[in-house]
Formats: structure tokens, C-alpha cells, sequence
């Protein structure tokens, strides 16, 4: 193949490791694989959920949930450097509100040079690691995620019967700590189960 097999299945490893690194961060179980955010939320006392009734109003809009949530986070003395939430729902988010309601013109939503969208200044991110109707907002630099030997592809044509039918195995392997809980108990994190309507 001229290298265009191993490319694509370098390609995939390498997917294949960051949708890794995402379940980890966000619901990792913490028994036998790192305690995810939204483990650790689940499990929290006091509980960091929002109350918040998603509706087609401009009060019960996504751009409203972001506010409430990101309210919560000031009263404990956090900021949120950024908002996840399901890819529908972030679409979705766009459809609500209105433009003579100061909506998209200078008002909730804006847009970096980059294509970055922002809500109340606040990066929000689509990421289908995360349930829909959820939405995660936090100081994200509060959780530590400590990475050991870096990603890394390891071949093998030895193994087995590979010498005989010319074959190439492949490995993709990452050294990952990360532990949601301490983040969560200081109150860094606010989560929202009802975000839309």
C-alpha cells in the first residue's frame, strides 16, 4: 500500500486514543479505570447540579442555562473556563432565542476570529462523549490530568504467524492519570440534566 494502510491505521489508533482520553475525563468509574467529572458529580455531596428547566423561551434556553449554572460557579469563587455539552445540543442551543432579543447580535452569544463560540464570554464545546440534555460547565484547569509515557504506536511483525503471512501488527498505548474527585469537592464543576426542552 505504499504506507497509505499504516497511515490509516495510525489514524484510527489515534482516534481511537483521544475518544479514550474523553471517557476517562467525563465518566471514567473510577474502580478500575480514572474517576471521570461527571462520576465524580454523580457521587458528590453536596450535590453541583443546577436547577433548571430547559423550555423553547428564551428563559429555559441553553444560553440561559450556561448563566445559571455559570452563577453557581461564581457563588463558590470559580470561573468557568469552558461549557461541554452532547453535539445535538449544541445545534440546538443556535435555534433558541431570538436576534431582536440581543441574542446573536452582541448579546449571549459571540464568535472568536478563530470560530470559537462563546456564551457570556464562557468557550462552549460540542462533545458526544456527553449525554444529551447535559450540560457540563467548570473550571476545567482545576482537574489535573497527568499523562505518564505518551501516546505511542509500537509495531510487531514477529508475532504468531505475522513472519509467514507478511503481516504487521500495531499497538496504540497511553500512560494516563486523572481523578475527578478533588476537582468536584471544591466545587469547581456545575452540571445540568435538563438543558433543553
Amino acid at each position: 500500500s505504499a504506507g497509505a494502510a499504516e497511515a490509516d491505521v495510525i489514524q484510527e489508533l489515534t482516534r481511537a486514543i483521544s475518544l479514550g482520553e474523553q471517557y476517562y475525563v467525563y465518566s471514567g468509574a473510577g474502580t478500575t479505570e480514572p474517576t471521570g467529572i461527571l462520576t465524580a458529580l454523580a457521587a458528590a455531596a453536596p450535590t453541583f447540579d443546577a436547577t433548571f428547566t430547559g423550555a423553547t423561551t428564551l428563559v429555559g434556553s441553553v444560553a440561559a442555562a450556561v448563566a445559571v449554572a455559570a452563577g453557581q460557579l461564581a457563588a463558590r469563587n470559580q470561573a468557568a473556563t469552558a461549557a461541554v455539552m452532547n453535539g445535538a445540543d449544541y445545534w440546538a442551543m443556535f435555534a433558541q432565542g431570538s436576534d431582536n432579543a440581543g441574542f446573536y447580535s452582541g448579546g449571549a452569544f459571540s464568535l472568536t476570529p478563530d470560530g470559537q463560540v462563546r456564551v457570556w464570554g464562557i468557550p462552549v464545546y460540542p462533545d458526544n462523549s456527553i449525554t444529551s440534555d447535559t450540560l457540563l460547565i467548570g473550571n476545567f484547569k482545576a482537574a489535573k490530568l497527568y499523562i505518564g509515557q505518551g501516546f505511542r504506536i509500537d509495531t510487531n511483525t514477529q508475532s504468531g504467524s505475522r513472519w509467514d503471512y507478511n503481516l504487521i501488527g500495531f499497538r496504540g498505548e497511553e500512560d494516563i492519570a486523572f481523578d475527578a474527585r478533588t476537582a468536584v469537592a471544591v466545587g469547581a464543576f456545575e452540571r445540568i440534566t435538563n438543558l433543553v426542552p
